[in-house]
């Protein structure tokens, strides 16, 4: 399984399904972190589903953000194949979005709806202002 920063991953659900570029980051998480608390339809969006619900027992956690790396000792530690992953689905924004670029609100809510992916994964939590 291979698990993202949940703030990085909103920013590329972002990129990927925000195709009116007048939409900025922020309204985009407001918008849907509010439906999915509202409504629970979540699973009709799979992008947005937290990542612990994936997660079963002796499964193995690899990080995007070390995946060039984690992969390798993936395949080594299984007897695989040593391979390079490709990159596909890269996002073509013109603008380049980063964590910076959320505001506090943004930020509490990515961290109260994704809180058990930060807990179970190891990932720090930003404190908003």
């Amino acid at each position: 399984m291979v698990v993202r920063n949940p703030y990085t991953k909103m920013i590329s659900n972002y990129n990927f399904l925000n195709k009116n570029e007048n939409n900025n980051i922020n309204e985009f998480i407001k918008y849907y972190i509010n439906k999915f608390k509202k409504n629970n339809k979540i699973n009709q969006h799979h992008y947005f589903i937290p990542q612990y619900k994936y997660l079963m027992n002796n499964l193995e956690v690899l990080y995007f953000e070390n995946i060039n790396n984690d992969f390798k000792n993936f395949c080594k530690k299984h007897s695989l194949k040593d391979m390079e992953l490709p990159k596909i689905n890269v996002s073509n924004n013109k603008k380049k979005i980063t964590i910076n670029d959320l505001d506090n609100e943004s930020i509490k809510l990515i961290n109260e709806f994704y809180s058990k992916d930060f807990e179970l994964f190891n990932y720090e939590k930003i404190n908003p202002k």
